[in-house]
């Protein structure tokens, strides 16, 4: 209380502060403001004497006039009081708006007063009397005219309760500095739950599981004879550190991209590309390979050291110095002074690179997006790029200062140089963190077709073909949440916002959200209280509403792995055991849990290996105390979804750790070559590599390969693949090849 109290003061210094400055910048104001040429002291009298000759003939008619005129000077002194107070009570908006109200205001004035017939002041008088209702009629019909703008253009303005869309730069200003401010605990919102409704409709889970299963292998049979990146959702293509076309593989080496010849007998360098980078810390952070076309997505280092004076001004920093000194402490306390006054940027960027010539790519286009790189996404040529940059306020800075075009460009994020506009950013109460995406046409020059922003702390990824849903989960003493925010991926590269919701848990692995048929299906472990559940949820994607869901799931224990394939889901808990469910979710707002495994050791990895089989990768453990034992793969039969049992089971004893476990991508698993490849960590003095490869026969998997490949330090072979009847195994600076026989053989190292 006693840090949130200092807080509280600095922030009712910093208040008081904009508000003399306010003022005195309205007072200023009014003094610039020219006095019509009708209401000068001369003018006036020489109208009164004017008026004194003219209508002398009755003290009836003088006392009209006075009034007259007095109601028009009353009306001049009215009109500068509201605006004075207009400006006052308004001082937390945006200046340019100020501005242009002000200037609305005059003009009428003036308009007015050019008028000399006094029964035409008087009209006047009777027209002021009116001018609240009327600005206030035409406000409305502004703001219908911008929400029939919006509804044009199906701008959603509201995501559940979660986020709404930004009318202007102000409304992000609110959002980032109640965050910053007060970055201890967040405000709880409500969850967004609704009952759990009937439907007619009804299928076969396993039946449906084979079809769609079916139509996915069709599509990997009718590629060309090498591997791809193991992926997430099939037909969305993601980046990775290596990446082949069938006849050479691409690799990245930090600053650098090595393009090996993959059409001798073992791997050979023949290229090196090194995109033309400005600071040494810059480096590249993954690539695709697609008809002739290299993408290389780098971070680009922008960190800059600047001192107060270069932004407020000497005059500022001496005016505000025991003020920002104050604030300096306090935000050190809050581990975010240094991002305040370091000038720390990263930008992402895109390049296309033509390689129908692989010896000599030729830059083709590039874009830049501001932010930390998150990840992104390939869909035909469309590129989806996503980035996170926080957002931080200049100490001592006005809001009405900060929220102009110029300088809001200094802490709204930016793509290609140009700051995400205000009506593309949705904010929730608080937050400094934006998640910037941006849809890239790679086949146009690296044209940036649309973008949009969601102030969200930590938000991860899910996308599918036609949505990216981000998702990130909150905690308090009772409980958590997932709030998931949906947004279309439209053909034409529209990112259009949604929907958004909000579930019971937390989402514990990347495989735990899944889109099917309309609707999306998460997975949660509520694990804060005791005793831990798990939920199964189903969210209608239009308004991302929960159309059903299961609780109570497994008590005392956690998430680990998922999968899902048509209309049925498999995910693994653990504790000391490792029970295998199975739900149905055939009637999407009834899912039922139809079926449990429970055998020693858990999976970390899950991923099908035929309509029938399920592979798992994750450790094996003691049983009575948890104790790990190894590395284990394990096979179920998932034939009959009611009924899953385990055909088979190996375990590398001793074995401490795999990249398996946490990054899909260093997974080769392909059942047209009967390969499951992957690479095991020791930890013993050092760190200890070994590359595994397996295949299943006969009921059992059988160990091809099992090669050591370092000891000095683990993470220099990063990927493995096959092109044809070889297989490598890749890395940064070394390259590992072989030859796809029954007992796989080593044919040649490469190391560059």
């Amino acid at each position: 209380m006693r840090k949130q109290d200092q807080f509280q003061k600095i922030n009712q210094k910093t208040e008081q502060k904009t508000e003399q400055e306010t003022l005195n910048k309205i007072y200023a104001s009014a003094r610039r403001i020219e006095i019509p040429e009708q209401l000068t002291p001369e003018a006036v009298k020489a109208r009164l004497d004017a008026e004194k000759q003219k209508n002398a003939k009755t003290q009836k008619t003088k006392r009209s006039y006075y009034r007259n005129l007095a109601a028009a000077a009353c009306l001049c002194i009215c009109i500068g009081g509201a605006s004075v107070s207009y400006f006052y009570s308004r001082q937390s908006q945006p200046q340019i708006k100020l501005q242009e109200k002000s200037d609305h205001l005059q003009n009428k004035e003036l308009d007015s007063n050019k008028e000399p017939d006094s029964n035409k002041e008087l009209a006047l008088n009777e027209e002021s009397a009116k001018k609240s209702e009327l600005n206030g009629a035409a406000k409305s019909a502004d703001e219908a005219s911008q929400g029939q703008e919006k509804s044009d253009e199906r701008k959603v303005t509201k995501l559940g309760s979660s986020y709404r869309l930004a009318s202007d730069y102000g409304d992000v200003y609110d959002a980032v500095k109640k965050a910053q401010a007060y970055s201890f605990e967040k405000d709880q919102m409500r969850e967004e739950t609704t009952g759990v409704t009937e439907d007619a409709s009804a299928g076969d889970a396993a039946s449906n599981m084979k079809a769609e299963f079916d139509s996915l292998d069709n599509v990997k049979e009718a590629a060309k004879d090498f591997s791809t990146t193991n992926l997430q959702v099939e037909g969305v293509d993601e980046s990775d550190k290596v990446k082949t076309d069938g006849k050479y593989v691409y690799a990245v080496q930090e600053e650098r991209i090595r393009i090996l010849d993959a059409q001798s007998k073992a791997l050979k360098l023949v290229a090196t590309l090194k995109p033309d980078l400005e600071e040494s810390l810059d480096s590249i952070c993954e690539i695709y390979v697609a008809d002739n076309v290299l993408t290389v997505v780098l971070q680009a280092d922008q960190t800059e050291i600047k001192n107060e004076e270069d932004k407020n001004g000497d005059s500022d920093a001496k005016e505000d110095a025991a003020l920002k000194e104050e604030q300096k402490q306090m935000y050190k306390d809050a581990l975010c002074y240094d991002m305040l006054y370091l000038n720390y940027d990263l930008v992402t960027k895109a390049l296309t690179y033509d390689i129908s010539d692989p010896k000599h790519p030729v830059l083709l286009a590039s874009m830049e997006q501001d932010g930390i790189y998150q990840s992104s996404r390939k869909i035909g040529n469309h590129l989806y790029l996503f980035t996170s940059k926080q957002m931080f306020l200049e100490n001592g800075a006005e809001r009405v200062d900060l929220t102009k075009g110029s300088r809001a460009a200094e802490w709204i994020p930016k793509v290609n140089k140009e700051a995400v506009k205000a009506d593309c950013i949705y904010i929730p109460k608080e937050g400094n963190e934006g998640v910037v995406m941006a849809c890239v046409d790679l086949a146009n020059d690296c044209a940036v077709l649309d973008t949009k922003m969601l102030v969200s702390q930590g938000a991860q990824l899910y996308v599918t073909k036609d949505s990216a849903f981000f998702y990130h989960t909150e905690y308090s003493a009772n409980t958590e949440k997932t709030r998931i925010a949906r947004f279309a991926l439209e053909s034409d590269g529209t990112i259009r916002a949604k929907a958004a919701a909000a579930v019971k848990g937390c989402v514990t692995d990347t495989f735990a959200l899944s889109q099917s048929d309309g609707y999306l299906r998460v997975l949660t472990s509520l694990t804060v209280r005791e005793p831990w559940e798990n939920r199964v949820y189903v969210i209608d994607i239009e308004d991302m509403k929960v159309a059903g869901s299961l609780t109570g799931i497994a008590p005392g224990e956690m998430i680990y792995a998922a999968r899902f394939v048509g209309k049925t889901g498999y995910f693994v808990t653990y504790r000391n055991t490792d029970p295998l469910f199975t739900v149905d979710f055939s009637k999407p707002k009834k899912p039922r849990l139809i079926g449990e495994l429970s055998v020693t050791g858990f999976s970390e990895y899950l991923h099908f290996w035929s309509d029938t089989k399920l592979l798992g990768i994750g450790y094996e453990t003691n049983p009575q105390n948890g104790e790990m034992i190894g590395v284990k793969l394990s096979m179920f039969d998932i034939s009959d979804p009611k009924k899953v049992t385990e055909l088979a089971k190996t375990v590398l004893q001793g074995v401490d750790d795999s990249e398996a476990m946490y990054d899909y991508k260093s997974v080769l698993i392909d059942r047209k070559k009967n390969l499951i490849a992957f690479t095991t960590q020791t930890y013993q003095e050092s760190c200890h590599d070994v590359y595994h490869v397996f295949s299943y026969k006969n009921g059992a998997f059988a160990r091809r390969l099992e090669r050591p490949i370092g000891s000095k330090g683990c993470g220099d072979y990063t990927r493995s693949l096959y092109i044809g009847e070889k297989l490598y195994l890749v890395g940064s600076r070394k390259a590992l090849t072989f030859s796809l026989e029954e007992q796989i053989k080593e044919l040649g190292k490469l190391t560059y």
